[in-house]
């Protein structure tokens, strides 16, 4: 089973990392306070997404539809299995409100399609976790944490 939250209606841009990197270098002698969006070329509901993942890997899971705060509980427990944080609040807020998309044209050019169909093969065999990420483990191999 995959639970999303509520209908899955809501729309996410999804850019590839190598389009992340570019924007970046592209920018880098911006003017300073210069915002820009690094979005990809496709804008799809979340619902979408989930499907064409499940397409690709060959699941036959059930997408069921639920409440945000019955998914972000679900993720917690999880999160205790693999030991880090797997989805917080306002994670969920800003996906179910659609602000993980631009209304300024896309600078990504990586199509989300078509990465899934090149990389279905390794989705989901290894974990990557939020603490991996960004935390590292200090000399007395205990996680660091940054300050502020």
């Amino acid at each position: 089973m995959i639970g999303i939250a509520g209908s899955g209606r809501y729309t996410v841009q999804p850019v590839h990392v190598d389009d992340v990197a570019r924007i970046c270098i592209e920018v880098a002698d911006a003017a300073s306070g210069t915002t820009v969006d690094a979005a990809g070329p496709d804008t799809i509901e979340y619902r979408t997404m989930v499907s064409l993942i499940r397409r690709a890997i060959g699941s036959r899971s059930l997408v069921v539809p639920l409440p945000a705060s019955v998914v972000i509980a679900a993720a917690r427990v999880l999160g205790s299995f693999v030991r880090d944080v797997v989805l917080t609040k306002d994670e969920m807020t800003e996906l179910t409100t659609s602000l993980l998309t631009s209304s300024q044209p896309p600078l990504g050019n990586i199509r989300f399609s078509d990465w899934i169909g090149a990389n279905a093969d390794s989705l989901g065999r290894r974990w990557a976790g939020e603490m991996g990420r960004n935390y590292r483990l200090d000399d007395r191999t205990r996680m660091s944490r940054p300050t502020g």
